[in-house]
């Protein structure tokens, strides 16, 4: 009877001492599933074509990791805005025109058509796109200006046709 006793504690106390450890392993296995879908915002990517010297790549780390958050609070916005339906059908026309290579206006009406936004909608988009672009471009400042003149003319080759000239009214020139 005591060695029943006896034995029927050693298991009850293995037991107490290795559930917690083992709570703690599935703990550490949820966290590292969380980590790997959390991704870190890239606000500047630097082109294939350009080598960048150490001191470079940390002040990109440094950009990215000053525009990150807002980005990523831009793109809050982006998905409070559109419906669960909407995202869905948002990503897969993305999907569509990376299959199709469509680019440009093609791709936006395309992407456009088949989110199908409310007004109210298309005035937050816009609100919104205009502070994106706000970000992007003063991240893309910063980038731009860590740059030497040889890296720049590789990041951004010569225009074939260069800058486009506005028309401008002859009739008014003549008078």
């Amino acid at each position: 009877m005591r060695t029943a006793v006896r034995t029927l504690l050693t298991v009850a106390l293995a037991a107490c001492i290795l559930s917690p450890l083992s709570a703690a392993d599935d703990a550490k296995k949820k966290n590292k599933k969380k980590g790997a879908k959390k991704r870190t915002v890239q606000v500047v990517r630097v082109p294939k074509t350009l080598e960048l010297t150490g001191e470079q790549k940390e002040q990109v780390a440094a950009i990215n990791k000053e525009f990150g958050p807002k980005l990523a609070e831009v793109q809050k916005k982006i998905r409070g805005i559109l419906s669960e339906d909407q995202r869905k059908a948002r990503t897969a026309a993305f999907k569509a025109n990376r299959e199709a290579k469509r680019k440009g206006k093609e791709a936006r009406e395309a992407i456009a058509a088949a989110v199908d936004m409310t007004d109210e909608q298309k005035k937050q988009m816009a609100e919104v796109q205009k502070e994106l672009g706000a970000i992007r471009k003063e991240a893309g400042q910063k980038f731009f200006a860590l740059l030497t003149p040889e890296q720049k003319k590789l990041a951004r080759p010569a225009r074939k046709g260069g800058k486009k000239k506005k028309k401008t009214d002859k009739k008014v020139e003549a008078k």
